[in-house]
């Protein structure tokens, strides 16, 4: 039987693949850092799931507004795009954060596009909540057990 930190690490691990899953699934993931972001830690009794800052973005998308970071669009026109022309790549990725601007992105107008993160969180939640709940069933079990045949 598995500890109770084994479990919630296991758990947080098939929680992040289900993210992947998503990005691949979605075709969201452009250049794998997304993915290849995505780690579980520990510190005592504190478990997190980290990855990349911008997976909300991948989950709720953004709306329409104050122009994205020309920059880190003109990495994805050259990574996703193939364009490494500099002069051009920066032309595409400005006229990209411009109809970001305007329109925000698909996933804003249409969240089933995105990684779906609340439904990830929800069935994380009813998984260890379950398990939690079989592994203290089996505990009291198998105390009941041995003390009652301790005592008989």
């Amino acid at each position: 039987m598995l500890t109770v930190s084994q479990m919630v690490l296991t758990e947080l691990e098939i929680f992040n693949q289900s993210i992947r899953d998503s990005l691949d699934g979605k075709n969201i993931t452009n250049t794998g850092t997304a993915k290849q972001s995505l780690r579980v830690t520990q510190t005592g009794s504190v478990y997190e799931s980290i990855g990349i800052f911008y997976l909300e973005f991948l989950d709720s998308g953004r709306g329409k507004g104050g122009k994205p970071p020309i920059h880190k669009i003109q990495n994805w026109v050259k990574t996703k795009l193939g364009v490494t022309d500099e002069k051009k790549s920066l032309a595409i990725a400005f006229a990209v954060a411009s109809k970001i601007q305007k329109l925000g992105t698909e996933i804003f107008k249409n969240p089933n596009r995105g990684i779906e993160l609340d439904k990830k969180i929800a069935l994380l939640k009813t998984n260890i909540s379950n398990q939690l709940a079989e592994s203290a069933k089996l505990t009291v079990t198998r105390e009941l057990n041995f003390f009652l045949n301790k005592h008989k």
